[in-house]
């Protein structure tokens, strides 16, 4: 679960940078605001991560002010629960709160010189994954990996989810050179991940039009961290089959030699003990979704990137400040395509 927390928070520090750059150029935003993203799930560990917003153009993306917080509140159902400030150049806070589906979450901060800001949301249900099959289509350099993700929409309710998939390999042998910088073959058991990219032509629920796809960008949207997100329309209360093409992932990695020059290598297949995917199903809640959408647009936006078009504003949920305080809930489902185990 941790790993998908990260994903989900290396996220919201882009959406930090991109909040602050917006403050800079629409001259729309007087004073500082706190900047509060935290992604609530049913577990027991939830982040929650601080900033300050900027107003000042000298700022370099990524550079983000801390603001003195003096107090960080995190309700569940109405109940303080405890919170611990995290070691890190940046200002997170975590709890070990012991969450479920229906919790209702509020974090409030108050931090020197800026106004109050809180956020709350409500964990969704899970929706689960009924059988993930796999399938390979094409030839030649047009071979590509076919995921079928069979899951059921709940009846008589509007859903919105999102889909990310990791390949993962577990390889038996790896190239090194030895102290002669001889190149040699030795054992190892090495797991390596990776965030799969969907080839989204592949799937109706995927392929839709936005407004920033018609207006600035002809190639077609990208989804930020392969978070691939859509709503129920066209399935409501039915079960569905998503095709996830998947595109052919670089298993490429690098070793040096005496002199620390690194050399590129490429896993050989014969090395290879195990091949699977993990595909997981987010189920999101409504504000999880217009966050994901307004940015998505935005970092879709090119020509706004230049500055020749209008920027999207980025949806935010914090009353008093800035961010997006949003629940979300997972159901996860491997299928092995390749065992020697």
């Amino acid at each position: 679960m941790k790993k998908y927390i990260i994903i989900l928070m290396a996220t919201a520090l882009f959406v930090s940078c991109q909040m602050d750059r917006d403050i800079e150029i629409g001259k729309l935003i007087g004073p500082p605001k706190a900047v509060i993203n935290c992604f609530p799930t049913a577990n027991g560990y939830t982040e929650v991560f601080v900033s300050e917003s900027k107003s000042s153009t000298g700022n370099k993306p990524g550079d983000f002010k801390r603001p003195n917080v003096t107090t960080l509140n995190y309700n569940l159902n109405g109940t303080q629960q405890d919170v611990r400030r995290l070691e890190s150049k940046r200002v997170f806070y975590a709890t070990n709160a012991q969450q479920k589906s229906g919790d209702r979450v509020r974090v409030d901060v108050q931090a020197d010189g800026l106004p109050h800001a809180w956020g709350e949301t409500i964990i969704p249900e899970a929706v689960p994954i009924k059988d993930l099959t796999s399938d390979v289509k094409g030839s030649g350099i047009y071979k590509k990996q076919h995921l079928a993700l069979i899951f059921k929409d709940p009846a008589g309710e509007s859903n919105r989810y999102a889909v990310q998939v990791v390949e993962k390999l577990i390889v038996g042998k790896r190239y090194k050179y030895d102290e002669n910088d001889n190149l040699i073959k030795v054992e190892c058991r090495d797991t390596l991940e990776f965030l799969s990219t969907v080839d989204t032509q592949y799937e109706p629920l995927l392929s839709g039009v936005n407004f920033a796809n018609l207006m600035f960008n002809e190639e077609g949207s990208k989804f930020l961290n392969n978070f691939y997100f859509f709503t129920d329309e066209g399935i409501a209360g039915k079960e569905y089959a998503m095709n996830l093409c998947l595109q052919p992932t670089e298993t490429d990695y690098y070793i040096k030699d005496s002199e620390d020059v690194y050399h590129k290598m490429t896993i050989d297949e014969e090395d290879i003990i195990q091949h699977s995917y993990t595909a997981t199903l987010f189920s999101i809640t409504p504000e999880f979704y217009r966050f994901m959408k307004s940015l998505n647009d935005t970092y879709n936006n090119e020509l706004g990137e230049a500055g020749l078009s209008v920027l999207m504003p980025v949806y935010s949920n914090v009353n008093g400040g800035l961010g997006i305080v949003a629940g979300y809930n997972i159901s996860q489902k491997e299928i092995i395509i390749k065992s020697h185990e």
